[in-house]
């Protein structure tokens, strides 16, 4: 067993994938190559430029494979110390501290509940756990008018009350700025959705465009050049139609009123990047930016797009992906079958 290992990624203001510096390396000696990889860019790191501070810019400066030379270089002199070993025994009782607090059990004949309200929210918001007879609930904390992520301090109670009696009292959160109950038995999602839609917490939008992941952006951050609560809260009003949006599917939207990329808007299906026009907000869009199956950074669409046009800009995308989509095409597959043209098209005219 061991590690691939990769270097020098990050986004930013300049967004860079973090290329192989390594194919295998074993586990007790991962340490070690860690090490190795913090000592060069200590040694040649641009210290004395502050933008350049980060080892991305030193892998990319001196090349992937010049910057993995003098690693390996380095490593191969301290590989085989033995304080630098990783204990392996101690490893192991670690994961006595992660072992599942669930055991499978056997739900045969169970059927759970009719209601059609609950039957979107499960389609969307819940998944199959590994252990059987286990959901994994998704809660979207996205609602009409307020940030996207935002809980009330009295929600949070309510959570942690009902994750105490549904989820083993463990609840977690995802970077899509939703909280999950990992461990909720299946013939007790229903429960779980009523007391959720008791306490306005049934939003049944994970999975789909309305759940937006914005930074707080220039209403609360003194570095951000443009708004972002604001943009995702007009997207949303637009798309406010649940049958659209299922029809949609999963687009992911993803909104940063700087370039700093708090909220990762390169790696989502459309990203906004907030920036300042002689006075004005506007947007840089970028599309088809992912990580699940391949990583990639969003490309850049073309000019950035006012504040008074983003939403329109953002619909006419939308628009283009309905149309050129087969079958059960996600938006990236679309992006790389028929190419930017199409959206550029579009969007500017």
């Amino acid at each position: 067993m061991g590690f691939s290992v990769y270097v020098g990624g990050g986004l930013g203001a300049a967004a860079m994938v973090a290329p192989e510096t390594a194919s295998f390396v074993p586990i007790e000696d991962i340490l070690s190559y860690l090490e190795s990889a913090m000592r060069i860019y200590n040694l040649k790191g641009r210290r004395d430029h502050q933008k350049k501070l980060r080892i991305k810019f030193l892998v990319r400066e001196l090349g992937a494979e010049e910057f993995s030379r003098l690693v390996d270089e380095d490593w191969q002199q301290t590989k085989n110390d033995p304080d630098l070993k990783l204990n392996l025994e101690e490893l192991e009782s670690l994961k006595e501290d992660f072992a599942l607090p669930i055991e499978p059990i056997n739900l045969e004949g169970f059927i759970d509940k009719t209601d059609f309200n609950y039957s979107i929210w499960k389609k969307n918001n819940v998944r199959n756990h590994k252990t059987p007879g286990f959901s994994i609930v998704n809660i979207s904390l996205t609602k009409l008018g307020s940030a996207p992520g935002d809980a009330t301090s009295a929600q949070m109670r309510i959570l942690a009350k009902l994750a105490d009696q549904y989820s083993s009292s463990e609840i977690r959160t995802t970077k899509r700025q939703t909280m999950v109950f990992p461990f909720v038995r299946k013939d007790q999602v229903f429960d779980l959705w009523k007391a959720l839609e008791e306490n306005d917490l049934a939003s049944p939008h994970e999975g789909t465009l309305a759940q937006i992941v914005a930074c707080p952006g220039r209403d609360y951050c003194d570095l951000a050049k443009a708004v972002s609560i604001p943009i995702a809260t007009r997207v949303q009003e637009r798309f406010n139609d649940m049958n659209k949006l299922l029809d949609i599917g999963d687009l992911k939207i993803n909104i940063s009123g700087c370039e700093n990329s708090c909220a990762h808007h390169h790696i989502a299906d459309i990203g906004l990047l907030g920036m300042q026009k002689k006075g004005e907000e506007y947007y840089q869009i970028t599309l088809a930016g992912e990580t699940l199956h391949e990583t990639n950074i969003g490309k850049k669409l073309g000019p950035s797009v006012s504040s008074e046009t983003i939403v329109d800009a953002v619909e006419s995308i939308v628009n283009v992906y309905i149309d050129q989509r087969q079958n059960e095409e996600k938006f990236t597959d679309v992006f790389k079958r028929i190419g930017i043209e199409p959206f550029k098209e579009k969007v500017y005219g």
